[in-house]
């Protein structure tokens, strides 16, 4: 299977490479840098998946996506500022939604965290604090939002909440 991966650059997005890989499967990702993905021998369209076009390039061939994308920060300080848009995650999934609408592909996966969209409600007490005070907040809503997407959507999908993500 081929899938587009979006946020392959990041911490998870080189171990879902690495994964699908090991498994057979055969991966598209964009990346503004190419450098970042040199040791992988997978497709790499140079973009980013904030733009339509450069999606619809690099979703060609592909049988699902595979979201692993969130709003970075300039450090792992949850209040410092942020370094991409405030809406990454659910406009990269709007643009991948359409590709796969045109294409009659509908097997979406996305890695949200706990405290995104329904569950917030769940979210202990010092989560909401910490995610209401800081910059933190974008990334929670943005990953809501693209949940809500999915869930009104004719997509067959999968929404993995991970707790927290360490190296």
């Amino acid at each position: 299977m081929k899938i587009l991966l979006l946020g392959a650059t990041g911490r998870t997005g080189k171990l879902v490479i690495e994964e699908a890989i090991r498994r057979g499967h055969k991966i598209s990702a964009i990346a503004r840098d190419l450098e970042k993905l040199k040791d992988y021998q997978i497709d790499i369209t140079q973009g980013t998946p904030y733009d339509y076009n450069t999606v619809e390039k690099a979703f060609s061939g592909c049988e699902a996506v595979i979201n692993t994308l969130n709003i970075s920060r300039k450090t792992e300080n949850p209040w410092s500022r942020l370094t991409a848009p405030k809406d990454l995650i659910s406009r990269s999934a709007t643009n991948a939604i359409s590709a796969m609408e045109r294409a009659g592909i509908k097997r979406f996966i996305a890695l949200s965290t706990i405290g995104a969209g329904s569950s917030w409600r769940k979210a202990p007490l010092i989560l909401k604090l910490i995610v209401s005070t800081s910059n933190l907040k974008y990334a929670f809503r943005d990953h809501g939002t693209q949940e809500s997407m999915l869930k009104n959507s004719d997509m067959d999908y999968t929404i993995c909440r991970a707790p927290m993500l360490t190296n």
